[in-house]
């Protein structure tokens, strides 16, 4: 390996000294995390300090694994730490939600480096929700097992000029028609699906939340007891927390690029109660991400009330403008397949791993969607 490259890892209280800019002994390159003269920081302050305030999270705990050439950072894990039902309990694992390399780095033996340094760091356990298609091989070669397999759906509700772009690139010529073209079909397909819940949200009440009430916890909490990760109010609250979202309407002013990004020109988190004559009947939380929608909780007490949660969620998008929306839950998928319009639907095959010496201690029925979603 380049011996100009260095390998820093970082805990909750060096990530404090980074967020603080405070220089101290026990890491004298503090200031490459400055979020200052870096083409590409590592991830962004306000994710930053919101992984500090996880409840989950102690001093020594590890969170980021960086690989630092010329002050540059050239490869990045982060890892966030959480709670499993085991048979033996609680036992604390770690999510490991990104792992980049720099292009110029790929084919070299950092990256298996930089992933065996976090692997011994937090002594093997390791789990991970999904991966990138081109790392089967690498996994197929180390010490992890397959635990889930499961679809995640995009249902899109527009054209969407970016998608078809992505897959077409000569078409980026014309893409003011295609603008065009994506407003008149989101127009028509909000149409159709309004036309479809008008006589079934009128008699329904939402109250948006920034913190889970007494009421609200005592309707989750059942609602999560099969659930691989131990849920409780405080970890929910941080989890959905504003905090880790940054609206930055002149993006190209500010003074950082972040690998892993909590900030965008529209980005917001929403957490709806909805409740009917009364009483709770469920809740709905999504990130909206400049029209984007990934979706993070989904409970409803019963299935009549499902249904009564998909017209909501559907409500909202509409009112949003939503281009597309990311879920995981194959009941809602099924749902909105035989209920509203849509413009298409892809879907993907994602394997969730976990490393041996954690496999064998894992007590769930299922990973659920709300399980180690942190985007």
């Amino acid at each position: 390996m380049n011996k100009g490259l260095e390998i820093i890892t970082l805990t909750k209280s060096q990530l404090i000294e980074a967020v603080e800019e405070i220089r101290s002994r026990t890491n004298e390159n503090i200031e490459i995390l400055y979020w200052k003269n870096q083409e590409f920081s590592g991830f962004s302050k306000n994710k930053a300090f919101w992984i500090i305030n996880s409840p989950r999270i102690a001093d020594n705990d590890y969170c980021f694994f960086l690989a630092i050439e010329n002050s540059k950072i050239v490869a990045l894990i982060s890892v966030i730490p959480d709670l499993i039902k085991s048979e033996s309990g609680l036992e604390k694992v770690y999510w490991m939600t990104e792992w980049w390399v720099n292009d110029a780095f790929e084919k070299t033996v950092l990256p298996t480096y930089l992933f065996s340094e976090a692997l011994k760091f937090t002594k093997n356990r390791i789990l991970i929700k999904s991966y990138a298609e081109n790392a089967n091989d690498f996994y197929n070669k180390q010490p992890f097992e397959p635990i889930e397999k499961r679809l995640r759906h995009t249902i899109f509700l527009s054209l969407n000029p970016d998608s078809i772009i992505a897959k077409f690139k000569f078409l980026k010529r014309f893409r003011f028609f295609l603008n065009i073209a994506n407003t008149l079909s989101l127009n028509i397909i909000a149409l159709s699906n309004k036309n479809k819940i008008r006589s079934k949200v009128g008699d329904l009440n939402y109250e948006y939340l920034t913190k889970l009430d007494a009421a609200t916890w005592q309707f989750i909490a059942p609602l999560c007891n099969t659930d691989l990760i131990y849920k409780s109010r405080d970890y929910i609250d941080w989890h959905l927390d504003c905090a880790q979202y940054l609206n930055t309407p002149l993006q190209n002013k500010t003074t950082f690029n972040a690998i892993i990004r909590g900030y965008s020109k529209h980005i917001d988190v929403f957490k709806i109660k909805v409740i009917k004559d009364g009483e709770i009947i469920g809740f709905i939380s999504f990130l909206n991400f400049h029209g984007e929608v990934y979706l993070k909780y989904f409970l409803a007490d019963c299935e009549s009330n499902f249904e009564i949660l998909a017209n909501v969620l559907i409500e909202h998008l509409i009112d949003l403008k939503v281009s597309h929306i990311f879920t995981e839950n194959q009941e809602l998928v099924h749902s909105i397949k035989n209920r509203f319009s849509y413009i298409f639907m892809h879907s993907s095959t994602k394997t969730a791993l976990a490393h041996k010496d954690l496999y064998t201690d894992l007590y769930f029925k299922e990973i659920r969607e709300q399980d180690g979603h942190f985007i």
